[in-house]
């Protein structure tokens, strides 16, 4: 869909207390890499505190990482999303980058006040 593979991150959590950070799991995630190798993988350790009240909170804490480890990002435009979606055709960007407004899904439909009562 014409996104460059040098422009793909790829983040993951690795926790040792569960399946991703068992044998099979580096094995396939080493296949995948192969696959792509323009693509960068980064494998970060779930430091949240326990007890884990919401398993999706994992993606604000490898992403804290991930801007910490790498701080130039602060100054990019960066397109973020979950791992379940699929790419249809190509997305014009153009009209996101030029400012510097963070634009979001809209998400009533299944994540406002009224939905959770």
């Amino acid at each position: 869909n014409g996104v460059d593979y040098e422009d793909i991150d790829i983040l993951v959590a690795c926790n040792p207390d569960d399946n991703t950070s068992s044998d099979k799991s580096i094995e396939a995630w080493n296949r995948l890499i192969d696959h792509y190798p323009n693509a960068r993988f980064f494998f970060y350790p779930d430091t949240r505190d326990l007890p884990i009240r919401y398993i999706s909170s994992i993606r604000p804490n490898i992403l804290k990482q991930h801007f910490q480890e790498y701080p130039e990002l602060y100054n990019e435009a960066i397109f973020y999303h979950d791992c379940d979606i699929i790419f249809t055709k190509p997305i014009d960007f153009r009209n996101f980058l030029p400012d510097d407004i963070w634009y979001l899904s809209d998400t009533n439909s299944y994540m406002n006040y009224k939905y959770i009562l």
